[in-house]
Parts: C-alpha cells; structure tokens; sequence
C-alpha cells in the first residue's frame, strides 16, 4: 500500500461508542510513510545490515529502544506528529505526538529513579492494550529496567507464577487487575515491593494494602527533573 493508501485507510477509520450512534475519526494524518513500506517486499529484501542504518544510535554508539522509537524523533521535525494512536469504542481517542510521548516516557522514567529502581531491575506490566502500557513500557526501557509484559487474559494463578519465578521487584497495574489477581496473592509474592496503580488514587491508601508497597501512578504526569540518560544496550 503506497502513503496515499495509507493516508487514506487511517483517516477514514471511524469508531462508534458503544450505545452512540456518534462516529469518531482519527483527526491527523501520518507525517511520513510506514519505514516498513510494502510487509511482501520487505520479507523478501530485508537485512540486519540495511536495518541497522535505520537506527540512530546514542552518543557513545549504543542502543536504547526508547530513544530509537521515540525520543530521536520528538527532537526533529516529527516532534508535532502523532506518534501513538488509542483507540477504543467507549474512551476518547487518544493521539500524543512524538514530543508529548517523551514527556510522558521521561516522566515513567523519573519516578522509577525516585522510587529506587535502578537499571537491570525488573519491572512487569499486567495492563490492557493503552497509552499507560507503553508509557511503562518505555518509560522502565529508558530507565535501563528489564521490562516483561504479562497478558491482561492471565488469572491469578499464571500471574502469581510469572512473578515468584521472575522475582519481580516492580509490577505496574491498574486497579481492576489488581484486586483479583494481585491482592489476593500478594502475601505470597515476598519479591514484589513495588505495585504501581495507573490512573487511581484510592488504593494508594487502602488499609487492606500493604504499607509502602502500593503506590498510584497518574499517567497524565508530567516530568519535574530531568531523566536519567537512556542506558546503553535496552
């Protein structure tokens, strides 16, 4: 699909709320073409050599995901394009571009360093598909943190495992995976110090959690420091 067609399918997506009969649209177009043009041809001539001139790089020839993916570039001209779009049929669409999403990756990044998180920690996500799951993401990937995604569809059980056999120090969540599938087995996970509640303030001071282990996480935050440079090889 050539960047005409590409345009043309994106603008054209429309979106009905549930129990609305009030369409949305995505607003603003793409700046430039999909880097992976046409997935057949790319199949068939793609090379890690090719590949690697695609990436920028940090100063000291390193890599950082974050960086590559966002942060090189908020600082060009891309900086006003969108750069993540979230849409869902009963929330707003959502479209930060390149220089909003490193604000907010900046800011993940911050509060990981404040409350301790160092490079080569793990952090886990147990977040649906949204804004908050990639700012974790990464925001943990600047901070040089191993970050793992666990799968929202995971009950108690499967979760609980992930955790104890990672020895998860760090787990970002939201309040409605928290309560069925932490809280209840959370005595258990003696590793876990940190649960981060995205976008909730009412579990912050919930007797029933353990003290100083829960914290809320407001997604919308905006960076008060300046972050920690991306570490090398994340």
């Amino acid at each position: 699909m050539g960047r005409g067609g590409v345009v043309e399918a994106m603008t054209e997506t429309i979106l009905t709320g549930a129990g609305s009969d009030t369409p949305r649209t995505i607003e603003r177009t793409p700046g430039r073409d999909p880097l992976i043009g046409s997935y057949q041809e790319r199949c068939q001539s793609f090379a890690w050599d090719e590949a690697r001139e695609w990436l920028d790089g940090m100063p000291d020839g390193c890599l950082n995901i974050a960086h590559e993916a966002v942060d090189r570039h908020a600082s060009t001209g891309l900086a006003d394009q969108v750069a993540l779009r979230f849409l869902d049929r009963t929330l707003p669409t959502r479209e930060p571009t390149y220089a909003e999403l490193r604000e907010l990756n900046d800011a993940f990044a911050i509060a990981l360093r404040t409350l301790g998180v160092g490079p080569g920690e793990k952090i886990c996500t147990l977040l649906d598909r949204s804004p908050a799951l990639y700012i974790a993401a990464l925001g943990a990937l600047k901070n040089g943190s191993a970050y793992c995604p666990l799968l929202p569809a995971f009950g108690p059980e499967p979760v609980r495992e992930r955790l104890e056999l990672g020895s998860v120090r760090v787990l970002v969540t939201d309040a409605e995976a928290y309560e069925p599938k932490i809280a209840t087995n959370r005595d258990r996970l003696t590793a876990l110090e940190l649960v981060l509640i995205v976008g909730d303030t009412s579990l912050a001071t919930d007797p029933s959690t353990p003290a100083g282990g829960t914290a809320s996480l407001k997604s919308n935050t905006s960076p008060s420091s300046t972050p920690p440079p991306p570490p090398c090889g994340c």
